[in-house]
């Protein structure tokens, strides 16, 4: 495994998912000929709380910066093509890529 692609592809996963869950994103109009702008993905977090409810999973996990690098920690995963794709070698790389955003969620916010 490589130790660059490891820290770099955990550093994305640490900005991608606070991005997802607490930004704003790029702004997108609402409705036709609308000088209304929302971000894309607080338009998401928004969706998600009004066609499934507060207490929903998903909701809940599109505001929670280590639920999202659980779940983006498996593609990145995939990407890094760890020990000729060993399915126990591919968990573990993905869950100390999501232990390593939890960390730095936790001291740096």
């Amino acid at each position: 495994m490589n130790l660059k692609r490891f820290l770099v592809a955990s550093l994305a996963i640490y900005s991608l998912s606070r991005l997802l869950a607490f930004e704003d994103g790029f702004p997108l109009p609402i409705g036709k000929e609308s000088n209304r702008h929302v971000g894309v993905f607080k338009r998401l977090r928004f969706w998600s709380k009004d066609a499934l409810g507060d207490d929903h999973a998903v909701t809940k996990g599109l505001a929670c910066p280590m639920c999202l690098a659980f779940w983006l920690s498996i593609p990145a995963t995939a990407w890094m093509n760890t020990s000729e794709h060993r399915v126990m070698d591919f968990v573990y790389v993905a869950l100390a890529m999501r232990g390593l955003v939890a960390i730095m969620v936790r001291y740096f916010g």
